[in-house]
């Protein structure tokens, strides 16, 4: 129990100490995935790594997910398990872009 709250204050620092701003996404698909990217490496990347796979602290490989993107809005709205919820860090748009990059990572590795 203790190890688990250590690592969640850890998790918690480190993401609000990278995160002084958000940035603004685009209104194109093209616009929402580039600026999904730069949400994710910013607020994500600590744990499921660039590519989606590194799976720290329990994170999912992104990769090799089934999620739909209405699923992943939730778990990143939400939050699930260690991960934090990021319902009052990113706006819906932002939110939205993440999901929706995060289903490239999947179809990137498919090709």
């Amino acid at each position: 129990m203790l190890k688990h709250l250590i690592r969640m204050v850890f998790l918690l620092t480190l993401f609000y100490l990278t995160n002084c701003q958000s940035d603004q996404v685009g209104q194109s698909d093209k616009d929402a995935t580039i600026n999904g990217a730069l949400i994710f490496n910013r607020n994500c990347k600590i744990c499921h790594g660039i590519d989606g796979r590194l799976g720290l602290n329990g994170a999912k490989d992104l990769t090799a997910s089934v999620l739909r993107e209405q699923e992943r809005i939730d778990i990143i709205t939400g939050g699930k398990k260690i991960m934090p919820p990021f319902k009052t860090v990113l706006s819906e748009k932002e939110i939205q872009a993440v999901a929706a990059f995060t289903l490239s990572l999947k179809q990137s590795t498919s090709k």
